[in-house]
């Protein structure tokens, strides 16, 4: 595993709790491409780290003082190693400490290039994609006529680990739950999510890259065999296992879509069994809840689900866009389901009354709706989960740019 040691400046701030932070990200040069410090704007950070981008959070009470980390350039993840007293901060100017911290990049980036930042290269074969990142496997993409919805099974990590359960045909258990998918019952009173409408998809466009993406417009086919609803998803894969959905629902040409309350949906994954809270795993949210009873039809900003599999952990994060129509609650459960939604406002809260249907039409056609889902090893702290949450939006916000630019 290669590793980088950089240096953590830490002022604690007593008005927001946080810290200014410092992350390499390495480029294909033995120099650094772009770097931020993430806090106050109080402490009055020079104008050449605030043009830089932000690329972390941090727990203050965790990291405080001038401390030694660890930075896994594959994962990109940070690891905390024995530290210096936090009294010392009051003998550093802190000047002279970007100029040391960038002199530390400068000299670790000459070790090469990051894996990291390689491109995730995507396959097509018949009626799959097979997405690889450092040239294994990470996970394929499954659609055709056959199926009855598109989704993405096997999903491995890095180091091959399978993280999704079977998909087995004679499976009695949700059998509709495979891998990571997209769907909903009460769709126009067609219950998609157990697999009694079809969705069928119509077009996919792919390219390799960091990010590599995946385009897909989908028909949910109504009793017909007509669109009764259209949707058109790209879902943008990361080296770092990190995949956007951002995903628009839109009602097909003079017709109207009613989206009913129900807890049956939206984006799942189903994850592998010797995972399960059941099996001994661990559910937690960002808002400090853990365990299925407690986070069960919560709103929150991300979950995280984590467990064994063989002599490893894993874990898995799901995380809503604050920019969602409205806040997702989390669909999940002690035996393996991972899902999130925003259409069971009712029901989540077991009450009809605060029920609230969505309905496209002329006055609002379509419906926007994106979520991040990323694999991580080990056991997470909450200081690393929101880290990657915040890095979930600040990538969204450059994929949003991007666009715009097109």
């Amino acid at each position: 595993m290669k590793q980088v040691f950089l240096v953590f400046l830490g002022f604690r701030d007593p008005a927001c709790g946080a810290i200014d932070a410092f992350r390499i990200e390495r480029k294909r040069r033995p120099a650094v491409d772009r770097w931020r410090g993430v806090g106050s704007p109080a402490h009055n950070m020079s104008p050449w780290a605030q043009r830089c981008r932000m690329v972390a959070w941090v727990d203050a009470d965790r990291f405080v003082g001038l401390t030694s980390f660890a930075f896994d350039v594959a994962t990109r993840s940070v690891h905390r190693v024995p530290s210096v007293s936090p009294g010392i901060i009051t003998m550093l100017q802190y000047r002279y400490f970007c100029f040391c911290f960038y002199l530390l990049v400068g000299l670790a980036g000459i070790n090469g290039a990051s894996r990291a930042d390689e491109p995730v290269t995507i396959e097509s074969q018949p009626g799959q994609l097979v997405v690889r990142i450092q040239g294994r496997e990470f996970t394929v993409f499954h659609y055709g006529d056959s199926l009855k919805k598109p989704y993405f099974w096997p999903v491995n990590a890095q180091d091959g680990a399978i993280l999704t359960r079977p998909i087995d045909p004679d499976e009695k258990e949700h059998p509709h739950h495979k891998g990571i998918w997209l769907s909903l019952d009460e769709v126009n009173d067609i219950r998609f999510w157990v697999e009694r409408g079809k969705i069928a998809t119509r077009e996919v466009r792919f390219s390799s890259g960091n990010p590599a993406q995946i385009h897909v417009r989908n028909e949910w086919l109504g009793h017909d065999q007509g669109p009764t609803m259209v949707e058109r998803t790209t879902i943008s894969i990361y080296p770092q296992r990190l995949m956007i959905y951002d995903v628009t629902l839109e009602r097909p040409v003079n017709q109207l879509v009613r989206l009913d309350d129900t807890k049956e949906g939206f984006f799942g994954i189903r994850i592998a069994q010797s995972m399960r809270e059941q099996e001994g795993g661990l559910i937690i949210n960002s808002e400090g809840r853990k365990t299925e009873l407690e986070c069960w039809g919560q709103a929150a900003r991300w979950v995280d689900y984590t467990g064994p599999v063989g002599e490893k952990t894993y874990g898995v994060t799901i995380m809503d866009h604050p920019s969602n129509f409205r806040p997702s609650r989390y669909l999940v459960r002690a035996y393996g389901l991972f899902a999130t939604s925003p259409f069971g406002e009712g029901v989540y809260q077991n009450d009809k009354d605060k029920a609230k249907p969505v309905i496209l039409d002329d006055a609002r056609p379509s419906l926007r709706i994106r979520y991040g889902l990323r694999i991580h090893d080990g056991v997470a702290a909450g200081a690393e989960l929101m880290a990657a949450y915040h890095q979930f939006l600040e990538t969204t916000k450059q994929l949003d740019e991007e666009s715009a630019e097109k």
